[in-house]
């Protein structure tokens, strides 16, 4: 299931290709000198198997109609030794698939299982979120950005989406999805009034956007031959000591209200 800032719901494409990966090191293995001839044999089964995660096989799902099934092949006397030859070794590759892909998908879930915990919580249950830190796009660099807050709230969750994803109850002014997946949540110890971090208003695809609030600063550099104009920023729910060297231009443009004219 694919939920607001649920860290797996835009890594299909990276855990399709390590399964990829090992089910053909597999093949390989069985067939160093001809697997390169039989690849598509390699691509039919793939595509042909039934996959757990989408209750039906990647043909099915392409195509709405269950793939052509291949019969094992039964020797006829009448047949000629080169099509007998061709058509047991496409069974024996076949069944060789078959099991480097029921390897394959059985070691990447137990790979997964190792990281996954089954937490389940109530409705009414208050808790914390866990958010992508701030990340600047600009010449300045946070220094403490792994020491930053990762948790907000807390939450109340008011309900339940399927079996890993609750609905909480934001502030009226949040523009985030209210709905998160449980791997980014926690539960919350401490009475409703102790807020660890209000949530931010405003996110973007890399996390929360921070919105500045005072200019410290102005200074000019050289960057090549060209002068920059930067000015220190001081962002919301951070200190003064935080404040970061942001160019000038690239916050106007950012930031189009923001008061820059006596700097």
């Amino acid at each position: 299931m694919s939920s607001a800032y649920h860290p797996q719901s835009d890594g299909q494409t990276e855990v399709l290709n390590k399964v990829l990966e090992l089910f053909l090191r597999c093949f390989t293995f069985n067939n160093p000198k001809s697997w390169s001839k039989v690849i598509s044999w390699a691509e039919y089964w793939y595509n042909t198997a039934f996959q757990t995660s989408i209750g039906m096989t990647p043909f099915k799902a392409v195509y709405g109609r269950d793939p052509p099934y291949l019969t094992k092949y039964e020797a006829q006397e009448i047949d000629p030794p080169a099509l007998q030859e061709e058509l047991k070794g496409r069974d024996k590759i076949l069944q060789q698939l078959k099991s480097n892909l029921e390897r394959a998908q059985q070691y990447m879930k137990h790979q997964a299982d190792k990281h996954r915990n089954d937490v389940k919580f109530q409705i009414g249950e208050l808790v914390l979120v866990r958010l992508q830190p701030y990340r600047q796009q600009s010449v300045a660099l946070r220094k403490n950005q792994k020491l930053g807050m990762r948790y907000f709230g807390p939450f109340e969750i008011i309900a339940c989406v399927g079996n890993v994803a609750y609905k909480l109850k934001l502030l009226d002014n949040a523009k985030i999805h209210p709905v998160f997946h449980a791997s980014q949540l926690k539960p919350f110890k401490g009475t409703a009034a102790e807020h660890y971090l209000p949530l931010p208003l405003t996110m973007s695809d890399t996390g929360p956007i921070l919105q500045p609030i005072a200019i410290l600063q102005a200074r000019t550099i050289m960057k090549g031959n060209q002068k920059a104009h930067q000015i220190l920023v001081q962002w919301e729910q951070n200190s003064k000591e935080e404040a970061t060297w942001e160019d000038f231009h690239d916050l106007q443009l950012k930031f189009p209200t923001l008061n820059l004219e006596d700097k």
